[in-house]
């Protein structure tokens, strides 16, 4: 996130501030293909997989 919306947000209330950092935590930092599944993790040392498929599927949708 650029430091504009950064300043514009800091100006906001209490709750828009902890929703601004609940999305920037789910920013998507890595691609792991583990088990024939791709997984989107978020940034940081808790990562937490956001999304998920299966390679499988992948491909059945890509045909």
């Amino acid at each position: 996130m650029d430091t504009p919306t950064r300043n514009r947000i800091a100006k906001l209330n209490p709750s828009a501030r902890n929703e601004e950092t609940k999305i920037e935590n789910r920013m998507i930092e890595n691609i792991d293909i583990n088990d024939g599944k791709i997984s989107l993790t978020t940034k940081g040392k808790n990562r937490q997989v956001v999304a998920q498929i299966s390679t499988e599927d992948l491909k059945r949708e890509l045909q």
